[in-house]
């Protein structure tokens, strides 16, 4: 049994070549003024012969941009350290489990308030955890300890 393709037959039309793009555009013939005034993109000087002494570009002022278009929204400076988190990193430093509850009481309180420490807030709660598990496992191995000196 052949598996060759029949022969084309004298019906069909020839396959049409298709047309090649010409070659690679000069960059110096293209006009990037006209393409960024049509595109809108970016804000362009009007053009000299165009200019009037009422319309001159102001090159010194930045455009005003507001903040919700730029992406970048309620971006403010934070003011402050916050005390309760100074005190949470204190006590992880202290090996109190109590950094944890702190911690998590500074992290709620500087971002309500735009104060700086959060970060500081979260490693005594990174630490404060680290301490309860410390005591969890101390506990459990004291424990097991005095149940073996005094069950004998």
């Amino acid at each position: 049994m052949s598996t060759q393709d029949p022969a084309p037959s004298e019906s069909e039309e020839p396959l049409i070549e298709p047309e090649v793009p010409p070659g690679t555009v000069d960059l110096a013939t293209l006009d990037t003024d006209r393409i960024l005034r049509e595109t809108g993109s970016i804000p362009l000087p009007p053009e000299p012969a165009q200019a009037t002494e009422q319309e001159e570009w102001p090159l010194t002022e930045e455009p005003e941009v507001p903040l919700e278009v730029a992406g970048v929204e309620g971006l403010r400076p934070r003011s402050g350290m916050n005390i309760l988190a100074i005190i949470s990193l204190i006590l992880a430093i202290a090996l109190s489990p109590f950094a944890v509850v702190f911690g998590y009481l500074a992290v709620g309180q500087a971002r309500r308030s735009e104060q700086r420490g959060e970060a500081l807030a979260w490693v005594a709660v990174g630490l404060g955890w680290l301490w309860v598990v410390g005591y969890v496992i101390i506990g459990a191995i004291v424990f097991v300890g005095w149940q073996q000196v005094f069950s004998t």
